[in-house]
C-alpha cells in the first residue's frame, strides 16, 4: 500500500511509474530525464536525489513491471490432477498474464536490444525459489518424469511460453495462413513429450 511508504519511497515510485509510461510509449532513447521529471511532477534536479541516471530508473522499471512477477503469482495458483494437466493449466495462466500486459513486448525488446538483457537476470534471485516450487509441483504429480534439474524445467517452460507469445504477436494477421494449427496445446504437448516419435503421447 502506498500509504505505508515513506515520502522518499513514494517519490521513487512516482518516478518509476512515470518512466514506465513514457518508455513504453516512446522508447528508452526517446525518453529524457526532463520528460520523466515533468511526468512525475517533480523538479529535474529532484530525480537525482533518488537515482543516478536514466538507466538506473529503467532497471527499476524492469524490476517493477516485468511480468515474470505476475507469472509466478499465476503459477502458484495453478492446479491439476496430473503433471500434464498442471502444465496445460500453467501454460494458459502464463498466456493470460502476458495478454493483460500490453507493455510487456516493448519492455522486453528495449531490455534485449538496448541493454543486452543485463537487467533481467537480476530479477531471478527474487523469484527463483517460487519458480522452483512450481517445477516441484510438476514432479510431485507424476513419478514417471525424466530426471531433469528443476531450474531447467522452469526455464524451458518459460522460454516456450514466451516464444509462443511472440509468434502470436509478430504474426497476428498472417498466423492463420502460416501456422493454421499452431495452438498453445501443441506447444504444451511438445514440452511434455518432445518431438521424437517413440516418446510421443499415446493418442
Amino acid at each position: 500500500m502506498d500509504a505505508d511508504l515513506t515520502k522518499g519511497e513514494r517519490t521513487r515510485k512516482t518516478i518509476i511509474d512515470a518512466a514506465h509510461s513514457l518508455i513504453n510509449r516512446q522508447g528508452y532513447a526517446g525518453t529524457s530525464m526532463r520528460q520523466i521529471a515533468e511526468q512525475a511532477g517533480i523538479a529535474l534536479g529532484g530525480i537525482y536525489n533518488h537515482f543516478s541516471g536514466k538507466e538506473e530508473i529503467f532497471e527499476e522499471v524492469v524490476f517493477e513491471f516485468h511480468p515474470i512477477n505476475q507469472v509466478i503469482d499465476a503459477l502458484e495458483n495453478v492446479g491439476g490432477e496430473t503433471a500434464a494437466e498442471l502444465v496445460q493449466n500453467a501454460g494458459k495462466a502464463v498466456q493470460d498474464t502476458f495478454a493483460l500486459r500490453g507493455d510487456f513486448l516493448n519492455l522486453a525488446l528495449i531490455e534485449a536490444v538496448e541493454f543486452n538483457a543485463r537487467h533481467v537476470p537480476k530479477i531471478f534471485p527474487r523469484i527463483f525459489p517460487r519458480a522452483l516450487a512450481f517445477a516441484q509441483k510438476i514432479f510431485a504429480k507424476d513419478g514417471e518424469l525424466r530426471d531433469i534439474d528443476l531450474p531447467v524445467i522452469f526455464m524451458v517452460f518459460f522460454g516456450l511460453m514466451f516464444a509462443y507469445y511472440l509468434i502470436h504477436k509478430f504474426f497476428a494477421e498472417s498466423r492463420s495462413e502460416l501456422f493454421p494449427k499452431f495452438e498453445l496445446s501443441q506447444v504444451i504437448d511438445i514440452f511434455l513429450y518432445g518431438i521424437l516419435a517413440d516418446r510421443a503421447k499415446e493418442v
